[in-house]
């Protein structure tokens, strides 16, 4: 893969996180179906659990039945 298309594909990435993310914190918490219906149109839900994934293994949200919700301190 092309370097600066490998960049770009990181980058588009992290904005999504970022996004998903922002979405959790500025809600205050959200059920993670709610979310997952506000992104259908843009991943399929694979993708959605994945990303889900990932923001949890960096620590960032927490997921209690199916409740999103940004850790404390983040």
């Amino acid at each position: 893969m092309d370097t600066e298309l490998l960049k770009k594909a990181l980058r588009a990435e992290l904005e999504i996180l970022r996004a998903m993310y922002e979405a959790i914190k500025d809600s205050g918490g959200m059920p993670s179906g709610h979310l997952y219906a506000a992104v259908m149109g843009q991943m399929n839900l694979d993708q959605y659990t994945k990303r889900i994934d990932r923001l949890k293994s960096l620590d960032l949200i927490t997921e209690s039945n199916d409740w999103l919700s940004v850790k404390e301190g983040k």
